[in-house]
């Protein structure tokens, strides 16, 4: 018998906020915010603002536009006036560390962190500034020497950061505002900031008349504004102030190397620009011979290879760039579109988050990234048609009466030993079996390949869909190799096609489909109050859109499994999810916002759609097996109410961790089953 919840008696009412024109504007900031269109979503989160009193989410939102597009102290103005409003307020905390960090305010950074850490203790944000401060301040030294060694390690940006501060505790015209100078040049010149790098060495060559090195600053900055005579000019300057420095000969051969590499880029430039691709490419290849380190040569050739859909050749060269300039967007760009144009969308989407770490604010990397992740919903790439061509069907020949089909969730394989359960499970019963793993396996890549790994030695065909543990990123643990969620999900399937467990539909034996469906929880599930709560449940995951967006995602990611796979009536379709897809089923009371944070009535439509006769599912560890009430229909307001046709589908929960030590079985040779099963 299904174990079903009654209505919530919970009464409340939407704060202000959540409606009216606040929340429109709040809206439409957050698509531009999306799409990286920052300036546009200043725009509309200060109409916001100005609509609401008592709402800090514009303003953190805002705050974070700020940071973006570099302008911190009004990012730490908006945190500051929303701390003012909740003094509790986590992300106000988050975003006021940031500004301070970068307004080279590092004890102040600190503190702001340490504030927000006493109220979310394993906030991966806070947790990850608190560590960029701390190296900072372990670091020691004055900002000078903080600016020179973040120069060492290629961080310019941040360089640039130290190196201002520092300009800020020297006196006006003293020697040493002449070096800072020169040093904030060189940083400028590195991140290709030939404007701001000529400033710098204009007032370094102003304060030092006779210094050699300001002099090449200056070259430096003229050769990347392409004036090449100016930087032949202060070449020669800085010979006669040292005629036998070899450094400087050296530098001006380089330069007149570049001028002859330059030549061939604008040849190749106005070819580029007529859509003669291939006689692009031949003057960028001469130009490169020229000057083989110059990176705008070699992303500008693979631009034309990407042009003529050469997409190995363009890949190439996007990686010659990106060695050359790893702190350069456009490197990271170059490299999503060749791999976006071979199909290896899941390594372009890595490229491109990687980047945007790499480059805040960078516009086009925003923007790609987005057209991406639409395009992974499609499952066109070379990876999947792989595993759809070797799994779909595999099977299909296999008799349903020889079949067995088992449902468990939340292993979590390390925690309390339930490696064991798994390694120690029967190795000959289940050989002909199917199992079908509803998410939590372990909060570690290793932790879920493992138990993983140990199930599939006993089933003929293991199936998973991740849940929100196996998303988690921990800090210090995993955050440099996955740097968001969706990373991490990409990978998995990976390793997943080393051990052989799958994550696509399939025809397990003769009529009989398994139909593994992502999903993630919609504040809107709280019939209650069905509006975004004020706390954070998975704080371990990081996402390319907001957190009340990605359930959204995930159910775009089964579009092209949503069909109907019955040839006749006799067969059988086997969903599951992680999260609930129904209001009416349990979980715990008593948990603040835990029913904003369980379940996602959307998925349900997708489960009619295939017409499912099982759907299992995990998360609240709380197991049960039957019906519910009748199929959701959507209202003109987009709210999905219990009204329409019978619900003839059985949701199954089997939790390892809801007490269940047992496997659950739903088809039985022949027969759809509905009983426990000793693994052992």
């Amino acid at each position: 018998v299904c174990l079903l919840r009654s209505k919530q008696q919970l009464s409340g009412t939407a704060p202000a906020a959540m409606g009216g024109a606040s929340e429109i504007a709040r809206e439409k900031g957050n698509s531009a915010y999306r799409t990286g269109q920052w300036n546009d979503a200043i725009r509309w989160y200060t109409e916001a603002i100005s609509e609401t009193k008592d709402d800090v989410r514009p303003l953190g939102n805002r705050s974070a536009c700020y940071a973006m597009i570099g302008q911190y102290a009004q990012a730490l103005g908006d945190a500051n006036r929303g701390l003012e409003i909740r003094p509790r307020w986590v992300k106000g905390w988050s975003r006021k560390g940031l500004a301070h960090f970068y307004l080279g305010q590092y004890p102040q950074a600190k503190e702001a962190y340490t504030k927000g850490l006493e109220l979310e203790p394993n906030n991966a944000k806070m947790l990850e500034g608190m560590q960029q401060v701390e190296k900072v301040l372990r670091s020691g030294g004055t900002e000078k020497e903080r600016g020179t060694q973040a120069f060492k390690d290629g961080e310019y940006s941040r360089a640039v950061t130290h190196y201002t501060a520092a300009l800020n505790e020297v006196s006006k015209g003293s020697e040493e505002e002449s070096v800072l100078r020169s040093n904030r040049s060189a940083a400028y010149a590195k991140m290709g900031n030939g404007k701001q790098a000529l400033e710098d060495a204009n007032v370094a060559i102003r304060l030092r008349p006779k210094w050699t090195k300001a002099y090449t600053r200056r070259a430096a900055a003229y050769q990347l504004l392409k004036n090449f005579e100016a930087a032949r000019d202060d070449y020669n300057k800085a010979l006669d102030l040292e005629p036998t420095n070899m450094d400087l000969v050296e530098g001006l051969n380089q330069l007149q190397i570049g001028e002859l590499g330059s030549t061939g880029k604008e040849e190749g430039d106005a070819a580029f620009k007529a859509g003669n691709y291939q006689e692009a490419i031949t003057q960028y290849t001469a130009a490169i011979a020229a000057n083989p380190r110059d990176e705008k040569l070699y992303s500008n050739r693979s631009a034309s290879y990407a042009k003529l859909h050469q997409w190995r050749d363009a890949l190439e060269d996007a990686k010659r760039t990106l060695a050359l300039r790893p702190d350069w967007a456009r490197s990271w760009s170059r490299v999503g579109t060749a791999m976006h144009g071979i199909k290896d969308l899941e390594t372009a989407y890595m490229y491109y988050t990687k980047g945007i770490l790499k480059c805040p604010g960078a516009h086009e990397l925003v923007q790609a990234r987005q057209t991406v992740l639409a395009d992974l919903c499609k499952w066109d790439t070379i990876l999947a048609n792989k595993r759809e061509n070797r799994w779909y069907s595999k099977d299909a020949y296999m008799p349903a009466e020889k079949t067995r089909i088992f449902v468990c969730s939340d292993i979590h394989v390390d925690q309390n030993g339930n490696i064991s359960w798994c390694q120690k499970m029967n190795p000959s019963e289940f050989v002909n079996d199917v199992l079908l793993v509803a998410g939590d396996c372990g909060d570690t890549m290793n932790a879920i390949k493992q138990g993983l790994r140990a199930l599939k030695q006993k089933f003929r065909r293991v199936f998973f869909i991740p849940g929100n543990h196996d998303l988690w990123i921990r800090p210090g643990i995993e955050d440099k190799e996955y740097p968001d969620s969706i990373c991490k999900l990409m990978a998995m399937m990976n390793v997943f096609d080393e051990i052989g467990v799958e994550m696509g539909p399939a025809e397990v034996a003769k009529g009989l489909y398994v139909v593994p469906l992502y999903s993630w929880y919609n504040s809107a599930f709280d019939e209650a109050e069905p509006w975004a709560g004020g706390l954070r449940y998975d704080k371990f995951c990081k996402w390319p859109m907001d957190d009340q967006n990605v359930w959204e995602y995930m159910l775009r990611l089964n579009n092209q499994r949503i069909r109907k796979y019955k040839r006749n009536p006799d067969e059988r379709v086997f969903t599951f999810s992680h999260f609930l897809p129904r209001a009416e089923l349990p979980f715990p009371w008593g948990v603040t916002e835990m029913a904003k944070n369980v379940g996602c009535k959307e998925l349900d439509l997708q489960v009619a759609e295939v017409d499912a006769d099982i759907h299992a599912y995990g998360h609240t560890h709380m197991n049960g097996d039957g019906e519910c009430g009748a199929r959701y229909i959507k209202d003109g307001q987009g709210k999905l109410s219990p009204v329409g046709s019978r619900n003839t589908t059985r949701y199954v929960q089997n939790a390892l961790e809801g007490g269940g030590r047992s496997l659950y079985c739903v088809w039985d040779k022949g027969n759809m089953g509905g009983h426990p099963v000793d693994a052992h």
